[in-house]
């Protein structure tokens, strides 16, 4: 494992630029600053619900076509503005804060929000064509995870714990697999075959049928996954939150793994964990769970391991990713 360099906090979304450079977004500092051309100011903030102890999925990508960028923002609107100018060209009202990263395909933009839905606009007026309703129940409410279309196909996770395969044209359902009371927070990886997915309190990755939903084979890893997949080859690769990186032999139905843990890790790993695993009541030591101050200290506990939350990055074969202690890592797949 290498490490590139430290900017000494909790590194949240790394990608390239078209210029084939790095490019990272973290929790404090200012790194690098360039000249501003233009920038948009989005309306009145409007709070997510229930976010709890893990902030950091607050931040989402931008994206970008040839004239117009577009983005979700936490005032409940979804925004394509002018690239070269800044200038509004049209929004979407929903009904809560978007933290999910806009895709586009064949004319139709689609992105999910903390009210529940998922949405297709048309993505030259941002007119409503259809809109899809997952679970609401309190704590177990949103989507925080970026759709994937593939082959006619919507795919993403929400925190009402199912991952979800939409009809591309209509939004109707296709299949919702249910990930037994854990959110998905990551993007999904779709494969050839194969659709896979990281949960939050079962610490899976999941292997999913991509027609059907049906579950074809699971990674057991050792803390929250909420590091988006990807598939490189005949591997899968994603981070944890106890700062391993999992390269998964797919071949194998997920029996054939690499795993390589951040230094941070290897340091704090033996009076933070119970038995290699992430366990909360553990890391409490005996403090009171039903106190939030308890919670807060316990998450600051799991920071020391550097965790990885952010998606992991494939470029010509070497992985690169950022971690919780603040470092970026690039590791060369085998």
């Amino acid at each position: 494992m290498c490490i590139f360099w430290q900017y000494g906090w909790v590194l949240l979304r790394t990608g390239f630029t078209r210029e084939n450079r790095l490019e990272i977004c973290h929790g404090r500092g200012k790194k690098n600053r360039r000249q501003r051309i233009w920038w948009y100011a989005a309306r009145q903030y409007v709070y997510g619900g229930f976010v709890g102890l893990f902030p950091f999925f607050s931040h989402r990508s931008k994206i970008k076509d040839t004239t117009y960028v577009f983005f979700g923002s936490s005032d409940a609107n979804l925004y394509c503005v002018n690239a070269a100018t800044g200038q509004l060209k049209w929004h979407y009202k929903t009904k809560g804060p978007i933290h999910t990263t806009p895709v586009i395909a064949n004319g139709v933009l689609y992105f999910g929000g903390w009210d529940t839905y998922l949405y297709a606009l048309n993505v030259n007026t941002g007119q409503l064509l259809w809109q899809f309703k997952t679970g609401d129940k309190p704590f177990m409410r949103g989507i925080q995870s970026s759709p994937v279309v593939s082959n006619g196909m919507v795919y993403f996770g929400a925190r009402d714990a199912h991952v979800y395969a939409l009809n591309a044209q209509n939004g109707h359902l296709i299949w919702a697999h249910p990930t037994a009371n854990s959110w998905v927070l990551t993007t999904v990886a779709v494969g050839d075959s194969l659709v896979f997915a990281g949960t939050s309190d079962t610490y899976l990755l999941l292997a999913l049928d991509k027609d059907t939903g049906e579950e074809k084979w699971h990674f057991k890893s050792r803390g929250y996954v909420y590091s988006s997949p990807v598939i490189a080859g005949e591997q899968v690769v994603f981070g944890d939150y106890t700062g391993n990186l999992y390269v998964v032999d797919i071949r194998s139905n997920g029996k054939k793994f690499i795993k390589y843990p951040t230094p941070s890790r290897q340091n704090s790993a033996g009076t933070i964990l119970n038995m290699d695993t992430l366990d909360f009541k553990f890391a409490a030591n005996g403090a009171d769970l039903y106190l939030y101050k308890t919670n807060q200290k316990v998450m600051e506990s799991f920071d020391q391991l550097g965790g990885i939350v952010c998606s992991v990055l494939l470029h010509n074969r070497k992985v690169y990713f950022g971690a919780n202690d603040g470092y970026i890592y690039s590791v060369e797949l085998k």
